[in-house]
C-alpha cells in the first residue's frame, strides 16, 4: 500500500493504470508516477517517472512539486528544496512547493529559512490546524537541542 491513500483512491489509481495508454503523455506521466507511490510503494519508480516527465514537459510544475514531496518522504531534504524552488519559479503563485520548502527546511535544521517558508503558507493556503501543527513542530525543534 501506498503512502495513506484511501482503498477507494488506490482503486482509481489503478483503473488510471489500466487505461493510462488511452491518456496524453503528459497525463501517462501523472497517472503512472501516482500508481507507483500510491499503490505499489514504488517511490523511486514514482521519483524517476517524475524526473522523466520535468524533462519531458520542462515548463510544467507540477512534476516538480510532486518530486519535492517525493523527496521529502524519501528523507531527501535538499533534493526537496530544489524542487519546491524550481515549482516557485515556474509558478509563483502556488501555495504547496512554500510547505514543501517549509518542512524540508525544518528537516535540515534551516529554522529561519523554514519560518520564513511557513509565513507564505497561512492564510493563503493551509488551514489553521496543519499550520499551528507545523508552527509547534518548528517551536520545538528551536527549543530542542541537536543530538
Amino acid at each position: 500500500m501506498g503512502t495513506g491513500e484511501s482503498e477507494t483512491s488506490q482503486q482509481c489509481y489503478k483503473k488510471a493504470f489500466e487505461l493510462r495508454d488511452r491518456a496524453s503523455e503528459r497525463e501517462k506521466f501523472y497517472i503512472s508516477a501516482r500508481y507507483y507511490d500510491s499503490v505499489t510503494g514504488e517511490t523511486e519508480k514514482a521519483v524517476e517517472t517524475d524526473q522523466l516527465w520535468a524533462q519531458t514537459y520542462p515548463r510544467d510544475a507540477i512534476p516538480h512539486i510532486n518530486l519535492a514531496f517525493l523527496y521529502r518522504q524519501l528523507g531527501q531534504f535538499e533534493g526537496a528544496i530544489r524542487e519546491a524552488q524550481e515549482t516557485l519559479r515556474l509558478e509563483v503563485n502556488q501555495v504547496m512547493p512554500y510547505g514543501s520548502l517549509a518542512y524540508a527546511y525544518l528537516n535540515r535544521n534551516r529554522f529561519d529559512e523554514a519560518r520564513l517558508s511557513s509565513r507564505k503558507l497561512h492564510p493563503a493556503g493551509w488551514n489553521r490546524g496543519t499550520f499551528t501543527k507545523f508552527s509547534t513542530r518548528l517551536l520545538s525543534s528551536k527549543l530542542t537541542p541537536p543530538v
